[in-house]
Parts: C-alpha cells; structure tokens; sequence
C-alpha cells in the first residue's frame, strides 16, 4: 500500500495509525470540573516528553458525541483558559484493565466515572485532581501548553509528584515490570500485555552518561 493520508478518509487515518503505532500506553487521566465533579477517561495518544524536567504528553482528539468538547480536554486547559491546569496520570496495569475500558464511555458533563466503575478515589499530594485508588504508580501534573493540531489537542504537562507502590520499584527507582503488569493499546477492541519482554546488550548505542543531561 502507498497512500497519501490527504486521498484516505478520516477513519481511514485512524484505523491505520491505531494498528501501526502500537503497542501504545495508556494514561488513565482524572482530572476536576469547574464544579468539582470528578473526571476519569483513558488515553492511547501518550508520551514521554523529557526528564529534565519530567515532563510527558497527551492528545485529546475529537469531541464526544454530541459534539460537546470532551471534558478531560477542557479540564487540563491552563486556568486563564477555563481548566484547571492541572491532572493525574493513573498507570493501568492488569487488575484494573476492565475498570479502565469502563470509564471510556461518554458520559454527562454531571456524572463521575469513578462511580460508573465503582472506583475509589485517593487524594493527590500536589494537586487538586484525584488519583485513582489501587493504581501501583500515578504521576501528578501540572500543564505548560496546550498545542491545537486540527481538531485535536497536545497537552505538555510536567510531573510534579510521582507516587509509586513500594511493591513494584526497588532502592534504585527501578520499576519491576512483571509486578507493574501494565498494559497497552493496540486497535479496536484489543490490547496487549508486558509479560512477554527480551534484552538487547545496548549500552554501547545509547550510553547511561547521556542520561545525566
């Protein structure tokens, strides 16, 4: 196939995005609306920005159903635009995979999807937005810019307050991945798990001095 992404419709473009770019991971965004109801979606469209300072990223695209904008979208606008500036990023890992899919139905501006899935809320220590309660690492954020890309938004954030079980990382702030148990995104209905993982001796490509920078 040789196409230019202009000639394909829309769903086209998804369809082939969603099923190349993958396994994606997932940020299970809470966040506040103005009026203090608590949000909760999932988003494929996730990334590391950088670490000095720790900063990631989240595309918001499209708007629900009605053609409302979605409300994680609104809420993660800085506040001089009429959000809050400010989220939490839930890992997904295994044991709340289902709870996770739950919570991407399109709901009422008035509901919480935490009650729509039966999840406890646990509080932040930096910002006002709830973290899920169960989830063995959250990143705590705050938003620096807001990027339009057509209909679709790119959200920097830096994380200012990591929280992370003490059963999945040791002394050295390395992660066990087989306790994390995270999960991906591939397309449609499907998704992946970590479990299965191979080693690469590839120190002498990407050298550890780097990271320092």
């Amino acid at each position: 196939m040789e196409a230019s992404p202009k000639e394909l419709p829309v769903q086209s473009r998804y369809k082939l995005l969603t099923g190349l770019v993958v396994p994606r991971p997932i940020a299970w965004v809470s966040s506040l609306l103005a009026d203090g109801v608590a949000n909760l979606a999932p988003f494929s469209y996730f990334s590391i920005v950088g670490h000095a300072p720790m900063a990631i990223s989240i595309s918001v695209t499209g708007r629900k159903p009605d053609g409302t904008p979605k409300d994680t979208g609104q809420n993660l606008m800085p506040v001089d635009q009429g959000g809050r500036g400010e989220f939490v990023v839930n890992l997904v890992s295994e044991h709340q995979a289902e709870a996770m899919a739950r919570t991407a139905r399109p709901m009422p501006t008035s509901a919480s999807e935490f009650e729509l899935a039966g999840l406890d809320m646990a509080p932040a220590r930096l910002v006002n937005a709830p973290r899920v309660a169960g989830a063995l690492a959250a990143l705590e954020c705050k938003t620096l810019s807001v990027i339009a890309v057509g209909s679709s938004r790119l959200i920097v954030a830096e994380v200012v307050h990591l929280a992370v079980n003490d059963t999945v990382i040791d002394a050295r702030h390395r992660i066990d991945f087989s306790k994390l148990a995270a999960i991906g995104r591939m397309a449609g209905s499907q998704y992946t798990r970590t479990t299965d993982r191979f080693e690469l001796a590839d120190e002498g490509y990407f050298p550890a001095a780097g990271m320092a920078r």
